[in-house]
């Protein structure tokens, strides 16, 4: 009976460990990149001189365009110690990374900075 409730216990444990987790790694990849590459656009009222389009690929490369046409490339990569909470590193900068929705039913995505600095982008995918 022991053994029994062990088992059951522990059965439990990796239920719930891996039913909590919404994303992994691949379908976030999936998301930002659209198996290929994908735009996004900064819907954030604050952003003005800063960028206006993320477009992520599939090799880990990210080019970030301002409103001047500038671009940027840099690397990005997902992580997450716990496979509920993620976080985005673009660069050196590193973001939470939130999949949500509008009141409309419109994906988003925000990246929050670590620091407390900066003020969170909302970015909608491009169509």
């Amino acid at each position: 009976m022991m053994k029994l409730k062990a088992v059951l216990v522990i059965l439990f444990i990796c239920i719930v460990k891996l039913g909590n987790a919404q994303y992994t790694k691949e379908k976030l990849t999936l998301l930002l990149t659209g198996g290929s590459t994908k735009a996004w656009n900064v819907k954030s009222s604050s952003v003005e001189e800063g960028a206006k389009t993320y477009t992520f690929g599939v090799n880990n490369t990210v080019a970030i365009a301002n409103a001047k046409a500038a671009v940027q490339s840099d690397k990005w990569n997902l992580t997450t110690d716990d496979n509920i909470r993620w976080f985005i590193v673009l660069g050196k900068e590193k973001s939470e990374l939130i999949v949500s929705y509008d009141k409309s039913g419109k994906q988003y995505i925000k990246l929050t900075g670590q620091g407390g600095n900066r003020t969170p982008l909302i970015l909608y995918p491009v169509n």
